[in-house]
């Protein structure tokens, strides 16, 4: 599996607390907004499923990072175990998004069947985005 802005993540803390999440980690390497959402992976897997996804960054202090997750069932990943933090969004997602020169428009999301296809862009080639009008 190709991955995307991999690095090694120390579990410092870990609670739950009403359908609530915390995880706080020590991550390597030089960090870069956005971090979330991401996932845990143990090493050892074979990265099919994520040991924990983090859905929401909460607190950032030097190399530690603190999210809340919900609807989480999976155990707790325990203080001091070593894991691989994965962040969701993909170099082509982070440049798509960052581009200062697009225009964005704030629309109120609307759960709904979704596919992900590639569309053509003139600025970039191809941009991976989510269709969620499958009618059309």
């Amino acid at each position: 599996m190709t991955t995307h802005r991999e690095r090694n993540a120390e579990v410092v803390s870990s609670s739950a607390s009403s359908g609530v999440v915390r995880v706080t980690v020590r991550l390597s390497g030089k960090l870069i907004p956005p971090l979330s959402p991401a996932s845990l992976f143990n090493p050892d897997s074979d990265f099919d499923s994520a040991t924990i996804e983090l859905h929401r960054l909460i607190a950032l202090e030097t190399d530690l990072a603190t999210f809340e997750s919900f609807g989480i069932r999976a155990r707790l990943p325990n203080v001091g175990e070593i894991l691989i933090f994965q962040s969701w969004w993909t170099p082509d997602q982070l440049e798509l998004a960052r581009d200062a020169d697009r225009t964005w428009t704030e629309r109120r999301f609307e759960a709904g069947p979704a596919l992900l296809v590639h569309a053509e862009d003139d600025q970039s080639g191809v941009a991976p985005i989510w269709r969620t009008d499958l009618t059309a």
